[in-house]
């Protein structure tokens, strides 16, 4: 994996520094926290992200994110998703999310350092999962470019609700 070099590139060693301090001092109770760095040249529109989240408690809620670092020079303020959930007993669930990565005035929300954005997007919220077992998280690029530029990392985080 690629990502420590990349951050260093991007960051420098203080910046490392301090998103590890900020990282580390975050209250949420995660379940999974997983990111995919994406090819350099593109999210190609078929290329799909896989995410198997374990579930041992049914009777808990859990609130979803979506990760999403870009750079400054992406295109557009959005980014369309198209998510498939596996349960483990099969049964399958598609979703189309907007995610909004900028406001009308082209303001980038979430974080940024540098020419990089950084955003954790609610996905989910309180919701229950009924079996235990692997959940498998799908994830494809829904915007209408054949090969999708400056998007770097697409990421997936389960918290346990409190």
């Amino acid at each position: 994996m690629n990502m420590i070099p990349r951050l260093l590139q991007h960051y420098g060693l203080a910046g490392i520094l301090f998103l590890s301090i900020l990282i580390g001092s975050c209250t949420h109770n995660p379940v999974f926290d997983e990111v995919t760095e994406l090819p350099s040249e593109g999210w190609m529109v078929g290329d799909t992200l896989e995410f198997n989240i374990a579930i041992s408690d049914t009777a808990a809620e859990y609130d979803v994110f979506i990760h999403v670092r870009n750079e400054k020079t992406y295109s557009y303020s959005n980014l369309w998703l198209f998510i498939q959930t596996t349960a483990p007993n099969g049964q399958t669930l598609s979703d189309t999310l907007e995610i909004l990565l900028a406001d009308e005035q082209g303001n980038w929300l979430g974080k940024g350092i540098g020419n990089i954005n950084t955003l954790l997007s609610p996905y989910l919220n309180r919701v229950s999962f009924r079996y235990r077992g692997i959940y498998l998280f799908r994830i494809v690029q829904g915007m209408r470019d054949e090969q999708l530029k400056g998007i770097l990392d697409i990421g997936l985080r389960v918290d346990q609700h409190e």
